[in-house]
Order: C-alpha cells, then structure tokens, then sequence
C-alpha cells in the first residue's frame, strides 16, 4: 500500500471539494491531526469504516481510496459494485482470523511435542526437565491462550457488525 500516494489523493479529492481539513475531519468523525497524517502519508493503515467514509465524503470509491489512484472511467454504478466487492473482501480478514486459531494451535502443539521428544532422546540428562517441562507447559499455555485471544477478537468483529446492520 503505497501510503503517500492515498494521501495525496485524499489531500487533491478534499480540496476540489473546497473542504478544509477541520470540515472534512469533522465529515469523517476523525480529528484534523489524523486527516493531516493521512494526507501525509504518516498511517500503517486505516480502518475499514474510516476509508467507506472517506469514500463517501469525497464521492470515490473504496478501491480509489486503497490505491491512491483515481478511476474517471467508473460510474456511480460501476462505484457502487466496486464498493460492495472492496467491503467483501475487507471480511475476507476475518477468516484469516481461523487460520491464526489454527497457526495458535499447531506452534503450541509443536513445541510440547518438541520438548517431550528431547526429554525422550536423553532420559539420564538432570538439566533437560528444567528446559522441557516449562517449554511444554509454555507450548500447551500458548495453544489455550492463543485461542481465546482469537475468540475475543471474533466476538468483538461479530458485535461491530451487527451494529453496523442496525445502523
């Protein structure tokens, strides 16, 4: 994601609308120091409601806003899809969601498997529990901990979108 170029599409779009960056933050629901971080190119990301306002408040669509690039040969029509496709694919990150549950469980699984192996291959070594048994324990506690971190974060995606089809 090329940072500079969405700002500097973002800073064009805002003044072709004759929009200062206090009206066009107060349009976004954010504050002027993070439409002037934006416009700078000074942001990891940006979360998906903030780029569908943005989008709408400049009247681009989503895919203008992610790429920096304006696409004159669209219509509202051709926007509208656009913006259903770019919101699709945005809740194409909550299924990554399974694949860090699953990526959780096989590092922790691994590394008490790991630990037990090395206990197995040298029984008569006095150091190997103090190494093995918190490494497994760490592997098991990482399998647990892990999962609940994704589930925490599959209820709080799951709440954000009901209030959105309340809305």
């Amino acid at each position: 994601m090329d940072t500079t170029a969405i700002g500097i599409f973002i800073c064009t779009k805002r003044k072709e609308l004759n929009l200062t960056q206090e009206d066009f933050a107060e349009k976004v629901g954010v504050t002027r120091e993070t439409v002037s971080k934006w416009e700078r190119g000074k942001f990891k990301d940006m979360k998906e409601e903030k780029v569908e306002a943005i989008a709408k408040v400049l009247g681009v669509s989503i895919l203008e806003i992610r790429t920096g690039k304006e696409m004159p040969e669209l219509t509202e029509d051709d926007r509208a899809r656009l913006d259903e496709v770019m919101k699709d694919l945005a809740s194409v990150e909550d299924s990554s969601l399974i694949s860090a549950e699953i990526g959780f469980c096989a590092y922790g699984l691994s590394m008490s498997a790991f630990a037990m192996g090395w206990m197995a291959n040298f029984p008569n070594n006095r150091f190997l529990p103090f190494v093995c048994y918190p490494l497994c324990i760490f592997g098991f506690a990482f399998m647990f901990f892990g999962r609940r971190v994704v589930k925490k974060i599959e209820v709080k995606l799951a709440k954000k979108r009901s209030g959105k089809k309340e809305q």
